[in-house]
This record gives structure tokens, C-alpha cells and sequence, in this order.
């Protein structure tokens, strides 16, 4: 149910029960007093029956005593009284005279009766059965002396029909001036709460959908509304401000993580001193070099290549200077191959270099060109000037779809072994190479 709905509801039940309540109340106390009127009616009534009953009474003329209560049953001084009954009883109870003449000579024991023959002054008692309310009245015959009493039962069902006849008007009268009162402060509350409440409403909502430019118009409102409309407004920029000042940041941060995973990833694939990829990074590149020769059938050449005599020149010079030697060659490598072409530092003073689309006689030419160019190569020594090296390679070239990364590499290493025992400082290609186990010492 929304606003609106819940607002009429509530509305229209409040007044209603309000004026309900209040019209209840009201009610109540009219019949008590329309009761209270029929009873004094009533006992007037019979006040004025036992004054010409007193002497019938007194002498003991019972038939006179018929004649005055038929005149008054007959008379219709009664109004809208329902009297069902009358009787004249003496001081015993004893019924001397009665509307129904059947009730001639009866004592009556009733409580009520026995009452208001001792009392001295008119009695009345209300009482209620499943069908009606009927009162019971007594009123004392006195002339000189108490010589009887005169009782009678009214029914009071045309009170209560004319209080039921008049609740459910009034109830006609509370439903119509609560849906008036309802509908009246229905159209105060759209223009001075639903409206606002609505506009308030809708902005929160395009706040929440990610309009961080929805607004709530602040003139035309009562201070309550302005105020929260001011505070909305304060709050939405504010949200705006933070907003894009994250969006700065996270761009920022996502950014530099970018960079820094980069940098990450390039160290991961780097060797840290030549700068070349590293032997993790070789294996990686030389599977997907294999994978391609197999679906297109190009070429694909590996050269391996050892700085000959390392280890001794590493005794002769130290460690800084056999790690300028290594940066050198890997220098030396980069500046001379392709951008296609991989070059790696496969472990200690050993390299390896992946020529795609490249043949046997081509990987050879280049693994010359290395060969050569690492002869003029100069470092600085222990005790001298400069001190050249040399550097041997082995050239392996992809056999066709039966071969495997693994196997080519392996081949490749096989012929930089048979460039080493054949004397260093050159070249083997595979198909020249013996298969031969390493040297002691490099």
C-alpha cells in the first residue's frame, strides 16, 4: 500500500473512530437520560393513579378500586410509555386490584414488591431479560395513613429502539463527516507533506541509482522540508565530491598497479644482471615457438652459446669483472638480433638465443656474426688494462612435427659441447655435432 493509500486509511479510521467514540459516549448518555425521563414519567403516572385509589383502598371498595385503574389504563395520559402492567397491592403484598383480573387476591413475594410495600417513598428497579428492558416502579398510597401500594412494569423497548434508530444516524453522520474531514486533510497533507516527501523521495532514489547530480528544490517549502531538503542537497554533493575524488584515486592506484605488475612481470621474466630474458621465460617462448612451427610448418633455429674459460677468468679477475663480461655479452646480444628474436641467459656463463622463422644456414650466419663480434669485446682486467673473451655456440635447427622443445634444445646444447671440445671460439651446427657429454671446466 503506499504513502498516499496509508495516509487516507489512517486518516479517515482515525477521525472516524474519534468521532465514534464520541458519538458512543453521547449516545450512552442520552439514553440514560431518556430512561431516566420514561422512569420519573412513569412515576408520575402512578402518582397520580394512587391518590383517587387511596379511599377505595382505605374502605375497602375493591370494585371502585377496578374502575379508577381501568379509567387510567384506558386513558392515554401515558404518552410513549409501554406500560404492561398495573396493581394496587395492600401492606401484605396482596394484589386488591390488577390490569389482569386473574391476578386478583394473589400475594406477591417478589423481592421488588416486598420492597416498595415497606418503602415510603416512590422506588423504581430496571430489569433485563433476553428479550427487552422493562422498570419496575412502586409508588406508595398515602392519604393520612399508608394504606397500599401502587406497582407497574414499563417496558422500555421503544427507548431503546429510538436510541439504535438514533446511533445509526448518528453513525450515517460520523462516516460522511469523516470522509469530509479525511478528504480535507488528505489535500493539507499532499500539498504541505506527500509533495515533498514525493520530490524528497524520487531524489533519494536517483541518488541510489547512481545520479549523483539529482537535487531536491528547496524554495517553496515549509522550514521542516527546506531543512531537509537543504540537508539532502549538502549531503548528495558531498557524495559527489567523495565520489569523484575516489574515481581519482582508484584510476590513480590502478594505474600504478598496472605498472607495478608490469615491472613485476618483467622482473619475473628478466635476468637481473644482463638484462635478458631468463631461463623460465626461454622455456615458456620456446614452447609457443614449436607450437607455431607445428601448425604453419615455418622454420625455427635455437643457437646455445658458453663464454669459454669462464671459471678461470673468473679465479684471474674476480667476480665483478666476470659479471661486466656476462652483461657485455648479454649487450652484445640484444644489440645484434632481431626484435622476433629471443635472447636469454640459460644459466651461469651459458646463453641461448630463439630464431623464429629462421633456418639452419641463416641461424648459423648469426651465430657467426655473435662469434665474431665477442672477439672485440674488451672488460677491465686484475693488474691489467683490458682483457678480451671468447664465446663458442652450438646451432640446432626444428627436425619436423616428431620433435619436442626439450629434444631441440638438447640438440642445440649437444653441438655447443662439440664447438667447445673442438677447440672454442666458434661455431658447430647439429647436423655437424657429435653427441658429446661436457667438459671439466668451462
Amino acid at each position: 500500500m503506499g504513502l498516499r493509500a496509508q495516509i487516507i486509511v489512517h486518516v479517515v479510521a482515525t477521525v472516524f473512530l474519534t468521532l465514534l467514540a464520541g458519538g458512543f459516549v453521547r449516545s450512552q448518555r442520552a439514553a440514560a437520560d431518556l430512561q431516566e425521563v420514561a422512569v420519573d414519567h412513569g412515576l408520575e403516572v402512578l402518582r397520580a393513579l394512587a391518590a383517587p385509589c387511596s379511599v377505595p383502598l382505605a374502605t375497602g371498595q375493591t370494585e371502585e378500586l377496578d374502575r379508577v385503574l381501568a379509567s387510567f389504563t384506558a386513558a392515554s395520559g401515558w404518552g410513549r410509555l409501554d406500560m404492561l402492567e398495573i396493581s394496587v397491592v395492600d401492606l401484605e403484598g396482596r394484589v386488591v386490584a390488577h390490569t389482569d383480573p386473574r391476578r386478583f387476591g394473589r400475594l406477591q413475594e417478589d423481592d421488588f414488591t416486598q420492597q416498595a410495600t415497606r418503602a415510603d417513598h416512590p422506588i423504581s428497579r430496571t430489569l433485563e431479560t433476553s428479550a427487552d428492558r422493562r422498570v419496575r416502579m412502586g409508588m406508595p398510597i398515602v392519604s393520612s395513613l399508608r394504606w397500599g401500594t401502587v406497582t407497574a412494569t414499563l417496558s422500555l423497548q421503544r427507548v431503546d429502539d429510538f436510541v439504535s434508530d438514533a446511533r445509526r444516524a448518528a453513525l450515517l453522520d460520523i462516516a460522511l463527516d469523516a470522509s469530509l474531514i479525511g478528504a480535507m486533510l488528505y489535500v493539507l497533507l499532499s500539498v504541505l507533506v506527500l509533495r515533498p516527501m514525493r520530490d524528497l523521495g524520487r531524489a533519494v532514489q536517483r541518488l541510489a541509482d547512481g545520479d549523483l547530480q539529482a537535487r531536491v528544490e528547496e524554495r517553496r517549502r515549509s522550514p521542516e522540508f527546506a531543512l531537509l531538503a537543504r540537508v539532502f542537497n549538502h549531503l548528495a554533493q558531498r557524495v559527489d565530491d567523495s565520489t569523484r575524488r575516489l574515481e581519482t584515486q582508484v584510476q590513480e592506484r590502478t594505474q600504478a598497479l598496472e605498472a607495478a605488475n608490469a615491472e613485476l612481470g618483467r622482473l619475473a621474466a628478466t635476468d637481473g644482471l644482463t638484462g635478458l630474458a631468463n631461463h623460465r621465460s626461454l622455456h615458456g617462448q620456446l614452447d609457443v615457438e614449436v607450437a607455431r612451427a607445428r601448425r604453419d610448418g615455418g622454420p625455427l633455429a635455437m643457437v646455445m652459446i658458453d663464454v669459454d674459460h669462464f671459471k678461470a677468468f673468473n679465479d684471474a679477475h674476480g667476480h665483478p669483472a666476470g659479471d661486466a663480461v656476462l652483461a657485455g655479452i648479454g649487450a652484445l646480444l640484444r644489440s645484434r638480433l632481431r626484435s622476433t628474436d629471443l635472447a636469454a641467459r640459460y644459466g651461469g656463463e651459458e646463453f641461448a638465443v630463439l630464431l623464429p622463422h629462421t633456418g639452419l644456414e641463416a641461424a648459423q650466419g648469426v651465430a657467426e656474426q655473435l662469434v665474431a663480434a665477442a672477439r672485440g669485446l674488451r672488460f677491465p682486467g686484475s693488474g691489467v688494462a683490458e682483457v678480451g673473451v671468447t664465446i663458442s655456440a652450438g646451432v640446432a635447427h626444428w627436425a619436423g612435427h616428431h620433435e619436442s622443445a626439450a629434444e631441440l634444445l638438447a640438440r642445440a646444447d649437444n653441438a655447443l659441447y662439440a664447438a667447445k671440445a673442438g677447440g672454442r671460439d666458434r661455431v658447430v651446427a647439429s647436423v655437424d655435432a657429435a653427441p658429446a657429454g661436457p667438459e671439466g671446466g668451462a
